[in-house]
């Protein structure tokens, strides 16, 4: 998988700026050290757009990211305007693929951060509408909130912020972009989630849990994947039933 890390602004654009903080230096903080956590990955491949604080325009990160080929573009951004918390978004007119890489994306990291979640948006972002890959612009936390500028300066948010990234792209990873899937239970309770992903695990298949939305309500799911590589997976299921 090829990502294509965008830490946005940079150079002369600083971004969003409060007090002491700029906007550009903590998204290049957080993209090199999800770079350093992704590297450990052998199946993911990394570039970024800038490794420094320098000045890229808008359509030299999309034609960056064009030429990596990359199957993925992740904007990482901090936000600004008064409010609390993470959003993200996705261009206005978009594929499933798309949509579904956003929904993992967003979900996984409001979950990580266990910040208010501001939603799943639509915005006409030059780096959405003119990457052809799937894109995704994040929003976490804002640099003008009290609360969020005391939390952005610390060290430890910024690690928990790029663990959430990273989780979020590895999730994407394992389960966007494996061929075939499996369910194998859906479950309101995640202990229940756990036991059915334990007991398919001690047979040797290759298992996950996805957390889902219905109607407000969580689900979790159970999913076995079938690589098309491994040998009888769903005759393997089927004699367990």
């Amino acid at each position: 998988m090829r990502i294509f890390l965008d830490p946005g602004h940079g150079g002369r654009d600083p971004g969003a700026c409060h007090k002491q903080l700029k906007e550009k230096d903590l998204t290049l903080a957080i993209a090199l050290r999800i770079r350093d956590q992704l590297t450990q990955h052998k199946d993911i491949m990394i570039k970024l757009s800038r490794h420094v604080d320098e000045t890229c325009s808008l359509s030299d990160r999309v034609l960056l990211a064009e030429r990596f080929k990359a199957d993925f573009y992740l904007s990482i951004h901090i936000n600004a305007g008064g409010g609390t918390g993470f959003e993200s978004y996705r261009y206005l007119n978009t594929s499933k693929k798309t949509g579904d890489y956003h929904q993992f994306i967003h979900q996984t990291i409001c979950q990580s951060l266990d910040v208010t979640d501001r939603g799943m948006k639509k915005g006409d972002f030059y780096v959405l509408r003119k990457t052809s890959m799937p894109a995704v612009l994040t929003e976490s936390l804002f640099i003008d909130h009290p609360l969020d500028y005391v939390a952005l300066f610390k060290s430890s948010m910024v690690e928990k912020i790029v663990a959430a990234h990273v989780k979020a792209i590895i999730s994407v990873k394992n389960t966007l972009l494996k061929p075939n899937s499996i369910v194998c239970g859906s479950f309101k309770n995640i202990i229940l989630a756990n036991k059915r992903q334990a007991e398919l695990s001690q047979h040797g298949f290759d298992v996950d849990i996805i957390k889902a939305n219905v109607n407000g309500a969580p689900f979790y799911r159970v999913i076995v994947y079938d690589d098309g590589v491994t040998p009888n997976v769903e005759a393997r299921l089927n004699a367990l039933v």
